[in-house]
């Protein structure tokens, strides 16, 4: 994916975030929690990160996000 293909996907989910929150969507907001550009590089510096995302989201969790990293 190319770096213009990665920003136009987290402007996406920025906008579709806001949504998101405007209607109460919580599963809206979730699918949004989506970081191509700067969450790969941070959760190269968190062990276990790409486990506890997966785990947290087949345990019903709704998204997750590196705090600082998601649109």
């Amino acid at each position: 994916m190319t770096n213009l293909e990665n920003v136009v996907s987290n402007v996406g989910n920025a906008v579709a975030l806001a949504l998101g929150f405007a209607s109460g969507n919580i599963q809206h907001i979730g699918s949004s929690m989506v970081d191509k550009i700067v969450e790969p590089y941070r959760s190269s510096s968190i062990p276990g990160y790409h486990k506890v995302r997966e785990e947290a989201l087949k345990e019903g969790a709704h998204g997750v996000a590196i705090s600082g990293a998601g649109p």
